[in-house]
């Protein structure tokens, strides 16, 4: 009898469990509960305006599916802008794509740029790739916003928008205001067309400021293209910039290993900056010459920890014989 009873303590236990289900849901005798307040999903209709903003920015960071359908009304029936832009926020991080079509209305329509603005960031992440680029070309070359255009065109390269690449690399000109370059840059990094390298090379070398010439930089080593290493050892060993040299050197560790890119990361391992200095000997530590192992053994002694260790590291997978003295290393002699 008593093993009866705990058998049936048991099952019914088990039975009254929460089954955890997907998409933050978890699931009941009673169906799916959500991750908040379902009273929230009311109050996103509700007629007082404050009640409404305070919902949307309560379940503005969730990811749960079922408010879709009332975020999506929200966005194009909503009269209060502020209340707008949050909805679009929580599509936005919903990550769905069935937000696509009303964001491309809302992109089109609104009359409030920030919407907008937000409306062209959220389709780089949840935009249809046979539709969403219309929109968001048609949007750059109707406006002269340039918080909005270099949204739109950072969301083209997200989506990998191959035709639109000769329209985002017109932005790369110099007429067109730093924020909006820098993002062209980035966006033809994402899209990776090789077809723009030499766009990308030009802005590298020539463009005055320095963010969107590390972006040039990080762009150019996510092409296939073998054309720009001669100007990625230049930019590594030459430009005035931290950055700039150290997106370079990131660069041409994506690319095939040859002697001037060896060369070049030896050269490295002097730069003025740690971030250069270490992905230098990151890039070469496998295939270290015989002849570089005192120009390795020289960052035993740098003031950095991590190329410290990195250092005595790749001296220690050649057999090279060291002594610890405190927190650092030298060669025995």
């Amino acid at each position: 009898m008593r093993l009866f009873l705990n058998i049936f303590i048991i099952t019914i236990t088990c039975c009254t469990l929460p089954v955890q289900a997907p998409n933050g849901f978890a699931a009941n005798n009673d169906g799916p509960v959500l991750p908040y307040p379902e009273s929230l999903l009311e109050d996103l209709k509700s007629k007082d305006e404050a009640a409404r903003l305070s919902a949307i920015q309560a379940i503005k960071p969730y990811r749960e599916v079922q408010s879709i359908p009332i975020l999506l009304a929200m966005v194009l029936e909503e009269p209060n802008s502020q209340i707008r832009l949050q909805a679009v926020g929580a599509l936005w991080n919903r990550n769905d794509t069935r937000a696509a079509r009303a964001l491309e209305k809302v992109l089109v329509l609104d009359k409030d740029i920030m919407v907008r603005i937000a409306s062209a960031g959220a389709l780089g992440d949840v935009g249809i790739p046979s539709s969403s680029p219309i929109f968001l070309l048609n949007t750059i070359q109707s406006s002269e916003d340039s918080a909005l255009i270099a949204r739109c065109i950072r969301s083209l390269g997200r989506l990998r928008a191959f035709s639109a690449s000769n329209t985002v690399s017109g932005f790369l000109s110099l007429e067109y205001p730093t924020e909006v370059r820098g993002t062209a840059a980035e966006a033809l990094g994402l899209m990776g067309d090789d077809k723009q390298v030499d766009t990308l090379l030009e802005t590298l070398e020539n463009d005055p400021d320095n963010t969107v010439r590390s972006l040039a930089a990080q762009a150019v080593g996510r092409t296939g293209s073998t054309a720009p290493i001669e100007t990625l050892i230049r930019t590594l060993l030459f430009d005035d910039s931290d950055i700039v040299r150290y997106q370079s050197a990131m660069a041409l560790g994506l690319k095939r290993m040859t002697t001037p890119i060896y060369d070049a990361m030896i050269a490295g391992l002097r730069d003025t900056d740690k971030r250069v200095r270490f992905v230098c000997l990151k890039n070469i530590s496998p295939r270290i010459k015989k002849d570089d192992i005192g120009a390795i053994a020289e960052l035993l002694t740098d003031e950095r920890k991590g190329i410290r260790e990195l250092a005595h590291q790749v001296l220690s997978r050649r057999g090279i014989v060291m002594e610890r003295i405190g927190d650092r290393h030298r060669l025995v002699e």
